[in-house]
């Protein structure tokens, strides 16, 4: 009997040993490949050749190098939560800030041009618009066309106030006022400047120095005060200044008065 106890609890430890390794399997075969970190680094320290063995909403279980401990998911960087699955990735911010027009260009997904062009040849054009209309284009132009619209009508107002500036300079402002670009001839001309400061406005620093000759310039061909200057300047005041030069009273028209008539004598 003495034999036999010293037999019989070793069977007992060697049993207990096993079933704590068959439970212990388990957790350590459902450790994902993700769940083994080369460096795994906390507020308080850094471990190495890490397997986490198990997880709850607020600690981690580890097997590391150095042995085996637990940590914190708040000792966590950001990157490892993520990584672990306990948050979330962040939306760039420049996505979140977009308006809802430009987002919606921004998740646009079109077809390749190639693809639509295939389906064009083999069957024709109601194939390519079928292949188009899968896609959320329609929904986008829906969505795009009142910011469109809006800038489509203050882009006219903005032509149709250069063109009363022309006007009540007595210019003729002709078609090009409602060009893009070319509408600066007509202003130009208004101002009495040359065409060929139409270069001056598309380079650096100089555009500057064009703009504000322009500004002298407009200002004394309305018949306008100094100060007027001053407030085409000024960022705040600048778009108010416009619209007063567009529709406040025109120039006054000079007239050459001829000289006094001399009566010839033979």
């Amino acid at each position: 009997m003495k034999h036999v106890r010293p037999f019989s609890f070793a069977n007992r430890r060697m049993v207990w040993l096993s079933l704590a390794i068959l439970a212990a399997h388990p957790a350590m075969a459902g450790a994902q490949e993700e769940d083994r970190l080369d460096l795994l680094e906390t507020r308080t320290g850094a471990y190495t050749n890490v397997t986490i063995t198990s997880k709850t909403g607020d600690w981690i279980f580890i097997l590391h190098a150095g042995g085996m401990g637990n940590v914190k998911i708040a000792d966590l960087s950001k990157e490892t939560q993520i990584q672990l699955g306990y948050a979330k990735p962040e939306k760039p911010k420049s996505t979140q800030e977009l308006t809802p027009g430009m987002q919606a260009l921004a998740e646009l997904n079109l077809p390749p041009m190639a693809e639509v062009q295939e389906a064009w040849q083999a069957e024709g054009p109601a194939a390519a618009i079928t292949l188009l209309s899968n896609t959320n284009l329609l929904a986008t132009a829906k969505t795009l066309w009142p910011v469109l619209s809006l800038v489509a009508v203050i882009y006219l107002f903005f032509c149709y106030c250069c063109q009363m500036i022309c006007r009540k300079t007595h210019t003729s402002p002709g078609f090009l006022i409602w060009v893009p670009v070319l509408q600066l001839i007509p202003l130009l001309r208004a101002a009495g400047m040359s065409r060929m400061w139409l270069f001056a406005f598309f380079v650096p620093l100089l555009n500057l120095v064009a703009q504000i000759i322009w500004y002298v310039k407009i200002v004394q061909a309305r018949g306008k005060g100094p100060l007027l200057v001053l407030w085409l300047v000024l960022p705040f005041t600048g778009p108010f200044a416009f619209l007063y030069l567009a529709f406040s009273s025109a120039a006054p028209v000079e007239i050459e008065r001829e000289g006094p008539l001399v009566l010839e004598t033979a």
